[in-house]
């Protein structure tokens, strides 16, 4: 397949992708270097699909710190946005604003109201029971909690 999107694909000419530099994967250097600490993942690069290379001008189309252009919204959106489809982008600008609210109650509910990371996980469960969640889904979100209440302990004078 790879193959013939390079024989038949568009002849743009390609540079190397500026969210991973290249390298076609996330890594936290990039994450700290594009100050997407809490809202990023090692991973794949969503901006160029792993592949490493953009078409030339891409960042001037679609920024790259778009937090929303991420490997967990798929395929489709993904092309939605790098498109410019209005419709995809209020879903990334409700994306955003959806993701800081959470981290702000996770913030509130840790340093104004004195909840361990834990508690503040076990609040977030027991306010969506009817949602099956596995051991592993719990986990994930006790880390991500706990990786909120390291990054943000300083703009809260500490713990």
């Amino acid at each position: 397949m790879n193959l013939l999107k390079r024989i038949f694909g568009n002849n743009k000419p390609q540079q190397a992708c500026p969210r991973c530099l290249g390298k076609g994967h996330v890594d936290e250097q990039d994450i700290v270097r594009l100050n997407m600490q809490l809202l990023w993942r090692p991973g794949n690069c969503a901006y160029c699909n792993g592949t490493g290379k953009v078409a030339q001008g891409t960042e001037n189309e679609v920024p790259v710190d778009t937090a929303y252009l991420t490997t967990d919204i798929g395929p489709d959106e993904r092309k939605r946005i790098l498109r410019g489809d209005a419709a995809a982008w209020e879903r990334a600008d409700n994306h955003d604003i959806q993701l800081e609210y959470f981290i702000d109650q996770v913030c509130y509910l840790h340093f104004d109201t004195g909840l361990t990371a834990g508690q503040v996980a076990r609040f977030y469960m027991l306010n969506h029971p009817n949602t099956v969640t596995y051991e592993s889904e719990e986990q994930e979100l006790l880390e991500y909690i706990s990786k909120i209440i390291a990054e943000r302990k300083g703009q809260y004078g500490g713990e």
